[in-house]
């Protein structure tokens, strides 16, 4: 379980409450009482398999309970997310350094995630402030040691991957890939992951790194066909996108043109007004790539 069981240990309780299910009935058979308490309390961590049969007492499956996680992350995450957006926006810098020295100051883990995602957005409008190593290190630390993933650590992610050195980025992302049954345990995880592997997708194409892009381009398909194609739309019109634009810096421009065309195409489709115009300018983005990249080899051919 992840470094903040007090969430985990708080939404617990208060279905194991609502089912009217004693604190014995419980944890009889999976854990010690003393366990239940100081998970139900916030105090300590328990395992996949414990967690597993403690819901199975309660009669509470784990897409049940991981939506209740979930809900419950949300709310605490939207609003730091919304007030740090809004001094981003602001251009105030001061109330962002002093969020960062609150958070600093935190003893909790997952907060190297927000210091991260805060410090990040302070580089965007002050070049002269440096995210510092340890900044990156404490949050790589912080997300290879999370046995189940909830919406904090992936939803924090998705905001700060193209943020991150692209071999780091690389690398978590690898990480991921290799442990992600541990916390695909509902659709909605599932679709934060196909998001967060588009992304580092997107980046990887950009630094021309085409290899891990393969990859993790490959990694999102897969997931996208086991997923409720109603849960992942929009990631499926995104993932054809991204797929037009991998194929177009690998000099298949018809056929990489002709997929990011489509993509735009689908996104017409959607709820989201300003999505067509966001990809137009990506689109347009990519062919100054293209460009850019043919000019280059055209210079390295006549230089040799």
């Amino acid at each position: 379980m992840p470094s903040n069981p007090g969430n985990y240990g708080e939404v617990f309780q208060d279905l194991r409450i609502d089912r009217r299910v004693r604190a014995k009935e419980a944890y009889e058979g999976v854990c010690s009482r003393s366990t239940l308490c100081r998970f139900e309390a916030g105090v300590s961590d328990i395992s996949l398999s414990i967690l597993i049969g403690l819901l199975k007492n309660i009669d509470v499956s784990t897409e049940e309970y991981f939506a209740n996680v979930r809900n419950y992350e949300l709310n605490i995450n939207e609003k730091f997310l919304q007030t740090v957006s809004k001094y981003y926006d602001d251009g105030n810098i001061g109330m962002l350094k002093e969020m960062l020295e609150e958070l600093r100051s935190s003893n909790k883990k997952y907060d190297s995630l927000r210091v991260l995602v805060v410090s990040i957005l302070i580089n965007d409008l002050d070049e002269s402030f440096e995210v510092s190593n340890q900044d990156f290190k404490s949050a790589s630390d912080y997300l290879m040691g999370v046995e189940i993933w909830g919406y904090s650590e992936l939803g924090m992610l998705i905001n700060i991957i193209d943020k991150l050195n692209i071999n780091l980025a690389c690398s978590i992302t690898r990480d991921l890939i290799k442990t992600k049954k541990r916390f695909l345990v509902n659709g909605y995880q599932k679709t934060q992951l196909i998001k967060l592997l588009i992304n580092v997708s997107y980046s990887c194409i950009k630094h021309e790194n085409m290899h891990s892009a393969s990859i993790f381009l490959k990694e999102a398909e897969s997931l996208i066909a086991t997923q409720r194609i109603e849960n992942c739309i929009a990631e499926k019109y995104v993932l054809k996108f991204i797929k037009g634009y991998y194929y177009l810096i690998l000099d298949k421009e018809k056929e990489g043109i002709k997929l990011m065309k489509k993509a735009i195409d689908n996104f017409k489709t959607t709820e989201d007004k300003g999505i067509v115009e966001r990809y137009k300018i990506y689109y347009k983005e990519a062919l100054e790539h293209a460009e850019e990249r043919s000019k280059e080899n055209q210079f390295d051919y006549f230089r040799k």
